[in-house]
């Protein structure tokens, strides 16, 4: 990932955290306008502000034997469906249990006590925040 000059570590983190968050939202507004397609809903659809984790569980309900989706490609779309599942829960720990964990006075991001953040349970992906943590 490329930053813009003049960011120390904690910055840095801010910018990593800032651009997952942002492109979960595109992939929330992408999951939200195909449950609309398999549901065949495209007005009143958005009333109710819903959970990513539970538009993609729905898509992922309504993709089998859906009359419109072509057998042959209902894996397929489990599969995308099931990528972007593990893409908001990694979202979730970065942008959640990282980020709580983060002491803002120091000159490096803290990492040590993430397990005692919100649910408590070890975030996804271990290995790569080790290694971003030596990244950064």
């Amino acid at each position: 990932m490329k930053f813009p000059n003049g960011l120390d570590t904690n910055d840095r983190l801010s910018w990593i955290i800032g651009v997952t968050a942002r492109n979960e939202t595109f992939l929330y507004l992408q999951s939200i306008a195909q449950l609309a397609r398999l549901k065949g809903e495209t007005r009143k659809f958005e009333q109710v502000r819903r959970s990513h984790t539970s538009v993609l569980q729905e898509c992922r309900d309504r993709v089998e034997g859906h009359r419109y989706i072509d057998p042959q490609f209902q894996p397929d779309a489990r599969r995308a469906i099931k990528r972007a599942e593990k893409a908001v829960k990694h979202r979730n720990d970065l942008v959640h249990k990282v980020w709580v964990q983060h002491d803002a006075e120091s000159s490096r991001p803290k990492f040590t006590d993430w397990f005692a953040s919100f649910d408590g349970s070890v975030p996804c992906g271990i290995p790569s925040m080790i290694s971003l943590k030596l990244r950064l």
